[in-house]
């Protein structure tokens, strides 16, 4: 499998309010995706500003497939996880599974 980021984000868990709390995160090991571990928000927002990279990722026909990039947005002071880069005060990953 190529290296499409430095994660790879394929399950995500919001609140009531659709922020995202949590995410599903998978690693690359020798070309192939590790077990996920559960990342919180803060996690993936400290990891972007140590410079990581991250993309969705979903499973069909027997393997990983690349989905969108993974953004920050910053609106009103508040960090946004998205997968555009629209200016929406809003959490936005695509349609990724829920947990």
């Amino acid at each position: 499998m190529q290296k499409w980021a430095d994660y790879y984000i394929s399950a995500v868990g919001y609140d009531e309010k659709e922020n995202i709390t949590k995410v599903r995160v998978k690693n690359s090991k020798a070309g192939k995706l590790e077990p996920a571990m559960e990342w919180t928000r803060e996690n993936i927002v400290s990891a972007f500003e140590e410079g990581k990279t991250f993309v969705t990722v979903f499973y069909r026909d027997d393997r990983w497939h690349k989905g969108q990039d993974v953004h920050i947005i910053t609106v009103n002071e508040v960090k946004y996880i998205r997968t555009d880069k629209n200016r929406n005060a809003t959490d936005n990953l695509e349609s990724l599974p829920e947990f």
